[in-house]
């Protein structure tokens, strides 16, 4: 009986898996682009990153009801009066929570549109059964403001006149507590954009021009107003006095006596610092319409200094639109107790991160950051 004939040896089922394998990862690298390794973030916008980590997480204001339970939460809460903000609801809905409150006996206020337009000068017109509320707005070029700054010069001769030998102790108290001169200039934006001296008396030692750029790099990160203590702690003894009872300010006077500035206004700004907020915030160019001032509507609410650079220009623009010759007159009696509340301003050292890696930075990198903090 014959052998069958022997069998071909089976192919190994590991080298046929390991070739198929190889033949896809072929195929799918020549169907998948090539991928740049993910770059890593900068260094600010890390430190941004990790700080508003460490920030407490804010609070949801609490949600009392649907509108259907009026009655209910009127009568839990004892609420006496109800705010109408802006709503995507229609009138149909909004109108009958307003017409039920009234009915309860709860006062109603209602934020309107194009509020940031609304000043004390408003005027109600009845058209029909339509109301229309008239917008009316300062004038900076009209009568009342021509009145103000002639008022401005009178009392700013009258103040140097008096506070001559006051004026002369302070001099010779700069020009002895460090050399240099004794009025410190600064180039600021006034009314309509025009470019003056600003004077101050010089309260501390002579600084090299790098420190403005570092400056400029800071306040582009952190948000605030310029102003205050600026990079290394150069104050004389004498210095850090006038400075903390506003005396340096007093040779504004003088500023005021040729016309650049008036005693109440907008603080004016840096030619640099106005080009970098006027794009990044809303509103901040309405300041130029008036003169700065030497004391503000914000000065006397504590915003001197470095601070909130946002509720500043709001304080501002709101004394622009509401303006008076009484609320100048009540900016004047607030200034002295705002002088005596302000608190001291801190000590600054500069950082060697700061001074090394930011005096390179341009005005366009300052700008990117002050819009991205």
């Amino acid at each position: 009986m014959a052998r069958p004939p022997p069998c071909a040896p089976p192919r190994p089922q590991r080298q046929a898996h390991h070739h198929r394998r190889r033949g896809r990862d072929r195929r799918a690298a020549r169907r998948t682009p090539h991928r740049r390794p993910r770059a890593r973030p900068h260094p600010d916008r890390l430190r941004r990153r990790q700080s508003a980590a460490r920030r407490p997480a804010r609070r949801a204001p609490p949600l009392l009801g649907a509108p259907d339970r009026l009655d209910q939460i009127v009568v839990g809460t004892g609420a006496e009066h109800v705010i109408f903000a802006f709503t995507r609801e229609p009138d149909s809905v909004v109108l009958p929570l307003l017409r039920r409150c009234q009915r309860l006996g709860i006062e109603v206020s209602v934020v309107p549109r194009l509020f940031e337009n609304v000043n004390d000068r408003q005027w109600v017109e009845h058209v029909g059964g339509l109301p229309l509320i008239e917008l009316r707005q300062t004038d900076p070029h009209g009568w009342q403001f021509a009145a103000k700054h002639a008022s401005d010069r009178i009392v700013a001769f009258a103040l140097v006149f008096v506070l001559a030998p006051v004026l002369a102790l302070l001099a010779i108290g700069v020009r002895a507590s460090s050399p240099g001169p004794i009025l410190f200039r600064q180039r600021r934006i006034g009314r309509d954009g025009t470019e003056f001296d600003i004077l101050k008396f010089r309260s501390m030692r002579m600084a090299p021009k790098e420190t403005d750029r570092v400056f400029r790099a800071k306040v582009a990160r952190a948000g605030t107003a310029p102003g205050g203590v600026e990079g290394l702690d150069r104050r004389t003894r004498f210095g850090a006095f006038i400075r903390r009872t506003s005396l340096d300010e007093l040779p504004q006077l003088l500023n005021v006596l040729m016309g650049h500035m008036s005693l109440v206004g907008p603080r004016p700004e840096r030619p640099e610092f106005v080009e970098m907020f006027g794009e990044a915030l809303n509103r901040y160019d309405d300041r130029h319409l008036v003169k700065s001032g030497i004391t503000g509507w914000a000065q006397v609410h504590g915003l001197r200094g470095q601070t909130s650079l946002a509720e500043r220009v709001e304080w501002d623009n709101w004394y622009i639109q509401n303006w008076s010759l009484w609320l100048d007159l009540k900016i004047l009696l607030l200034t002295p107790l705002a002088v005596l509340r302000a608190p001291d301003e801190p000590k600054v050292q500069e950082t060697p991160e700061v001074t090394t890696g930011e005096t390179s930075d341009q005005p366009a990198n300052l700008e990117a950051r002050w819009k991205a903090s």
